[in-house]
């Protein structure tokens, strides 16, 4: 009697266990692909001193609209002041020029009288006031008042 053989092949499959990972990688490095394209210019401010910045939590607004968030504060070189580096939107990177100015509000009360009351429960922020020259700068001197 002749015995039969059992053909044994081996067959590879994608294992449907796989779709998992392979989308959340997919999904991960979109994220951040997008995360990087929205993203508006890193500018750097400098100011006297950081009464009233806080890293995270002050915002830069013009016209009572916020267009960028303040990264970082750091003491300068020299000793002698604080420079801010801040992230502005993308939308808004438009109102960086040559021309801008840059300033803290926060309350103040003088002899001309009393200014950013708003501060009060808000907090400091810094000022933008566009200018009217050429875009793209992105190092500024901040003014005092």
């Amino acid at each position: 009697m002749t015995q039969a053989r059992a053909k044994i092949t081996h067959k590879r499959r994608f294992s449907m266990i796989w779709i998992i990972p392979i989308v959340a990688t997919l999904l991960g490095g979109w994220m951040v692909l997008h995360s990087y394209s929205t993203r508006g210019p890193v500018i750097t401010i400098e100011f006297m001193n950081a009464e009233g910045i806080v890293a995270e939590k002050t915002r830069i607004k013009t016209l009572d609209v916020d267009v960028g968030l303040v990264k970082s504060v750091n003491i300068n070189q020299d000793y002698n002041g604080v420079v801010v580096s801040a992230q502005i939107d993308k939308s808004n990177s438009s109102l960086l020029r040559e021309d801008s100015q840059f300033w803290v509000v926060r309350p103040r009360i003088g002899t001309s009288g009393v200014s950013g009351l708003g501060t009060l429960l808000s907090g400091a922020y810094i000022q933008l006031s566009p200018g009217t020259g050429e875009p793209g700068r992105e190092h500024f001197v901040g003014l005092d008042a």
